[in-house]
């Protein structure tokens, strides 16, 4: 925490947690945004009970489903009218965050991004994170699991034909999942559902 406050304030809006690293590299400055383009590292990374500084998978994941099924219904008109409920400040806590990562000149990747939730406390989380710690940049595609039916995706269920068909937003015998794509700024996250009502489309046909 001390680290942080004092030369490495721009990780106060990533990740928190108990970190373990391997890294290899260096990099040396006085002038903290000077020393953040400099640092050239690779390794690798893993944090026990983590959670998001500032994104809020849990409300991400439902109006994700909601903006695409809406779409959806176009298509399947059986669809209309599905809406998940919207729950605020749920926080979600992880058993272990990990990936392996590279950093340069001020930009961190994490290619194997993996987030695996504690039982009803989050949604799993796999894919590609990319931060400009210099502009406060984020670019992360994520596919999201909702393993524990969090946001009740599981129970959305259509009549067809006189039958019940219960799940439908998932593949049959797992759990709802999706892709979503997370910009903006890591202190101000701004999640992209584009891919969702094509997805969800194919699933539920």
């Amino acid at each position: 925490q001390k680290a942080v406050e004092s030369q490495f304030s721009m990780f106060k809006n990533t990740l928190l947690g108990k970190l373990s690293a391997n890294v290899k590299g260096g990099g040396s400055s006085f002038d903290p945004a000077r020393a953040t383009s400099r640092l050239a590292l690779s390794g690798d990374f893993s944090i026990l009970n983590g959670q998001f500084a500032t994104l809020d998978i849990g409300r991400m994941a439902v109006e994700g489903v909601n903006q695409a099924v809406s779409k959806a219904a176009d298509k399947i008109p059986q669809l209309k009218g599905k809406q998940l409920p919207v729950t605020q400040g749920r926080e979600s806590r992880y058993q272990v965050i990990r990936s392996k990562f590279q950093m340069s000149e001020g930009r961190f990747v994490a290619p194997d991004f993996l987030a695996v939730a504690e039982k009803d406390a989050g949604i799993d989380i796999k894919g590609v994170q990319k931060m400009d710690l210099l502009k406060q940049d984020l670019d992360a595609h994520f596919e999201l699991t909702d393993t524990y039916n969090l946001t009740r995706a599981r129970d959305v269920s259509l009549e067809i034909a006189d039958q019940k068909v219960d799940a439908v937003l998932a593949e049959k015998g797992k759990a709802v999942r999706f892709p979503i794509s997370v910009g903006c700024k890591l202190t101000q996250p701004c999640p992209s559902y584009t891919e969702l009502p094509e997805h969800f489309a194919k699933v539920v046909a």
